[in-house]
C-alpha cells in the first residue's frame, strides 16, 4: 500500500503535468506546424496511455486479489500498429490459435515482453527495424522471437541499467518459461521467449 501511494503521488502527478503541457502545446501549434502538432498529440496520448497503465499497477498493488492484467494477446497487433504510427518499422508477424483461451497472466507477459523488446530498440538502436513473430496454441505455447540489426552510429536515446531485459526474464519465469537475449554473430540483437499456454482458470 505504500508504494502504491508512492507510485500515485509522485508518477501520476508528473504524467498528469506531461499531458497537460503536451495538449496546450498542441493547441498552440495547431494548424501551423502538422509535424510539431503531431508530435505534441503522440507525447499527450502516451503519456495519458501511461497514466491508465499506473492506475491499473496501483489498483493491482492495493488490491492484489484483483485481476489487474488488462493487456494480452489480442492487444499486442493494436501495439504494433501504434508502435508504426509512431514511425518505427516494425516487421511483424503474429500467428496465434484462439488467444481467447491462454491464461491472462501468460498473455499479459506476452504483451510486456514485446512491448519491452520495442522499447529497448526505441532507446538503444533508434532507427533500427525491428522484425517481431509470435507463433502459439494451446499445444505448443507461445514462442516470441524480436530482432533488431545493432545500430553502429546513432545514440541511443537514453541509457537503461538492463531493468527491461531483467524484468522479461523474470514475467517468462514466473509462468514457466525459458527466457534468452543478446548480440549474435550477424550483428543483430535478439530476444528468444517460449511461454506455456496455459488454461484460462475457471
Amino acid at each position: 500500500e505504500e508504494l502504491a501511494r508512492e507510485l500515485h503521488d509522485t508518477l501520476a502527478a508528473q504524467l498528469s503535468s506531461l499531458s497537460l503541457h503536451a495538449g496546450a502545446l498542441e493547441l498552440t501549434v495547431d494548424g501551423k506546424d502538422e509535424r510539431a502538432a503531431a508530435a505534441a498529440r503522440a507525447v499527450r496520448e502516451t503519456a495519458q496511455g501511461s497514466l491508465d497503465e499506473l492506475r491499473n499497477v496501483v489498483q493491482a498493488l492495493r488490491n492484489p486479489a484483483a485481476n489487474g492484467l488488462s493487456t494480452g494477446l489480442a492487444e499486442i497487433t493494436g501495439l504494433v500498429d501504434e508502435t508504426l504510427h509512431d514511425g518505427v518499422d516494425v516487421r511483424a508477424q503474429v500467428i496465434l490459435s484462439d488467444p481467447a483461451s491462454c491464461d491472462p497472466q501468460v498473455a499479459h507477459a506476452c504483451y510486456r515482453i514485446v512491448q519491452e523488446s520495442i522499447s529497448n530498440v526505441r532507446r538503444h538502436a533508434p532507427g533500427a527495424a525491428i522484425r517481431i513473430d509470435i507463433r502459439g496454441n494451446p499445444d505448443l505455447g507461445v514462442t516470441i522471437a524480436a530482432t533488431n540489426w545493432l545500430a553502429k552510429n546513432s545514440q541511443p536515446s537514453s541509457v537503461g541499467g538492463s531493468h527491461g531485459l531483467t524484468g522479461m526474464n523474470e514475467r517468462v519465469a514466473l509462468v514457466g518459461g525459458s527466457f534468452q537475449a543478446g548480440p549474435t554473430s550477424e550483428g543483430t540483437f535478439s530476444v528468444m521467449a517460449w511461454l506455456p499456454w496455459r488454461p484460462v482458470r475457471q
